[in-house]
Protein backbone atom coordinates (compact mmCIF):
# COMPACT_ATOMS: atom_id res chain seq x y z
CA UNK A 1 0.00 0.00 0.00
CA UNK A 2 2.78 2.11 0.76
CA UNK A 3 4.03 2.26 -2.85
CA UNK A 4 0.72 3.68 -4.03
CA UNK A 5 1.05 6.28 -1.88
CA UNK A 6 4.44 7.27 -3.12
CA UNK A 7 3.15 6.70 -6.75
CA UNK A 8 0.51 8.57 -6.57
CA UNK A 9 2.37 11.74 -5.10
CA UNK A 10 4.70 11.54 -7.57
CA UNK A 11 2.08 11.43 -10.16
CA UNK A 12 0.37 14.13 -8.45
CA UNK A 13 3.35 16.62 -8.81
CA UNK A 14 3.57 15.81 -12.66
CA UNK A 15 -0.19 16.43 -13.01
CA UNK A 16 0.38 20.12 -11.03
CA UNK A 17 2.76 20.59 -13.86
CA UNK A 18 1.61 19.51 -16.98
CA UNK A 19 -1.85 20.89 -15.85
CA UNK A 20 0.56 24.57 -15.54
CA UNK A 21 1.92 24.14 -18.96
CA UNK A 22 -1.75 23.70 -20.47
CA UNK A 23 -2.53 26.74 -18.91
CA UNK A 24 -0.12 28.82 -20.22
CA UNK A 25 -0.39 27.05 -23.58
CA UNK A 26 -4.10 27.43 -23.89
CA UNK A 27 -3.65 31.27 -22.91
CA UNK A 28 -0.99 32.05 -25.35
CA UNK A 29 -2.21 29.72 -28.27
CA UNK A 30 -5.73 30.01 -27.50
CA UNK A 31 -6.01 25.96 -27.75
CA UNK A 32 -4.18 22.94 -26.09
CA UNK A 33 -2.25 19.68 -28.31
CA UNK A 34 -3.00 16.34 -27.92
CA UNK A 35 0.77 15.98 -26.39
CA UNK A 36 0.17 17.72 -22.97
CA UNK A 37 -3.65 16.41 -22.45
CA UNK A 38 -2.26 12.79 -23.60
CA UNK A 39 0.55 13.24 -20.83
CA UNK A 40 -2.03 13.50 -17.89
CA UNK A 41 -4.04 10.49 -19.57
CA UNK A 42 -1.89 7.96 -17.57
CA UNK A 43 -1.51 9.88 -13.97
CA UNK A 44 -5.14 10.20 -13.99
CA UNK A 45 -6.42 6.44 -14.64
CA UNK A 46 -3.49 5.31 -12.41
CA UNK A 47 -4.28 7.64 -9.59
CA UNK A 48 -8.30 6.84 -9.81
CA UNK A 49 -6.92 3.21 -9.92
CA UNK A 50 -5.03 3.86 -6.63
CA UNK A 51 -7.32 5.57 -5.08
CA UNK A 52 -10.33 2.52 -5.81
CA UNK A 53 -7.63 0.06 -4.44
CA UNK A 54 -6.51 2.15 -1.41
CA UNK A 55 -10.10 2.52 -0.58
CA UNK A 56 -10.91 -1.19 -0.87
CA UNK A 57 -13.36 -0.39 -3.59
CA UNK A 58 -11.55 -3.16 -5.63
CA UNK A 59 -9.32 -6.01 -4.33
CA UNK A 60 -7.08 -5.84 -7.65
CA UNK A 61 -4.01 -4.12 -7.21
CA UNK A 62 -3.83 -1.50 -9.54
CA UNK A 63 -1.54 -2.26 -12.34
CA UNK A 64 1.53 0.09 -13.91
CA UNK A 65 1.22 -0.52 -17.49
CA UNK A 66 -0.96 1.45 -20.01
CA UNK A 67 -2.29 -2.06 -22.05
CA UNK A 68 -4.45 -3.36 -19.52
CA UNK A 69 -8.05 -1.67 -20.75
CA UNK A 70 -10.09 0.32 -18.79
CA UNK A 71 -12.69 -1.37 -17.64
CA UNK A 72 -16.17 0.33 -18.68
CA UNK A 73 -19.23 1.70 -16.61
CA UNK A 74 -21.53 -0.07 -19.02
CA UNK A 75 -20.01 -3.11 -18.52
CA UNK A 76 -21.12 -5.79 -15.47
CA UNK A 77 -18.18 -6.67 -13.30
CA UNK A 78 -16.62 -10.30 -13.45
Amino acid sequence: MIPIFIFIYVLSIWLEVVAIAIWFVAVIMGKTGPGLTEAMRFPMSYTARGTAYKCLLTDKYPPVSETEPLPHLSQPAG
